[in-house]
């Protein structure tokens, strides 16, 4: 089974993507990963908060 990418890496992905004001397809290419992984920014901060509140 593959391994989860990182928490950092998501962050990274998220803030290129609402910071830059970059497309999901554009943001995915300096990390090479798939565009299709990225879900609406907004799940994916959300899903973050909660696990950095869990922590």
């Amino acid at each position: 089974m593959a391994k989860p990418y990182s928490l950092d890496l998501w962050q990274k992905v998220i803030d290129t993507i609402e910071c830059d004001g970059l497309k999901k397809s554009e943001a995915s290419a300096p990390f090479q990963i798939s565009r299709n992984i990225i879900a609406p920014s907004s799940l994916i901060s959300e899903r973050l908060f909660r696990i950095a509140t869990a922590e």
